[in-house]
């Protein structure tokens, strides 16, 4: 996780972990690895072993980081094999949970996400993370 605990792709992450851990029937780690426009916590994925336990999640600053550095420590193309597209998948659920985010009002969308990160703060606190 290429980013610090607490905003809307944690609490998306943190969802898909618990549902992969339900389905694999072991615990998903989420380790955040925040920093450097995202590179350190994509550099952590790209350097780890191609053993299918390690997976990340990454938001467009992946696709923007190699206009922006030339010295990125991976190759973003080579480096990294797609799986799916999140974005989409997280709209079908919030609409499978009854919530159409574009016909909400701010308010219950609003309400809806702070429920989550609420629901998951006992874990971050646990975990002893840090947004810094």
């Amino acid at each position: 996780m290429p980013l610090p605990p607490g905003g809307a792709t944690d609490v998306v992450a943190r969802l898909i972990a618990q549902k992969l851990g339900d389905a694999w029937g072991q615990p998903v780690v989420l380790e955040h690895r925040p920093g450097g426009g995202t590179v350190i916590g994509a550099q952590a994925v790209a350097a780890a072993p191609p053993d299918g336990y390690t997976l990340g999640i990454v938001i467009s600053a992946l696709t923007i980081n190699p206009s922006l550095r030339k010295d990125l420590p991976y190759d973003t193309l080579k480096d990294f094999a797609p799986l799916t597209q999140i974005g989409n998948t997280v709209m079908a659920r919030l609409a499978e949970l009854g919530i159409d985010v574009v016909a909400s009002a701010p308010e219950e969308f609003g309400a809806f996400i702070r429920a989550e990160i609420r629901k998951w703060a006992p874990v971050v606190r646990a975990s002893g993370a840090t947004a810094d």
